[in-house]
């Protein structure tokens, strides 16, 4: 029989980002596939964590990921949103987008997953960009 435990959380269509959107936006490259941000039910990717990311223009994306995930993962989601869209389009900072902690104030690692970090479920995290 073949392994079905080895498979991906992605179920959804893949569907190509356009070339322009990746190269004005260092986080997201030709080879990133979008994620299926509502995994089936008993998926391997960990509790559910609910966050709200703070961006600078003051709007606020709330979603639930998995501790599982990377904060790469939270990034890309947010950065993908109406909103985030939105800011990356208007900013003028060369620097890349950061999650920040809001108390105590700390850059977080975008290698590491919600739940190295112990980000507890209702955080807000701050979007730095």
């Amino acid at each position: 029989s073949s392994s079905s435990s080895s498979s991906h959380a992605f179920n959804g269509s893949v569907q190509r980002i356009p070339s322009e959107s990746v190269n004005s936006n260092p986080i997201l490259s030709p080879t990133c596939q979008p994620l299926s941000f509502s995994p089936k039910a008993g998926s391997d990717l960990g509790s559910a964590v609910r966050l709200a990311i703070r961006l600078p223009t003051g709007a606020r994306v709330t979603h639930t990921f998995y501790d599982k995930m990377y904060l790469n993962d939270v990034l890309r989601y947010v950065l993908q949103s109406d909103a985030g869209n939105m800011l990356m389009k208007n900013r003028t900072n060369s620097f890349p987008p950061q999650l920040v902690s809001s108390y105590p104030r700390r850059t977080l690692s975008l290698d590491s997953t919600i739940g190295e970090l112990q980000i507890p479920s209702d955080s807000v995290l701050l979007l730095d960009a």
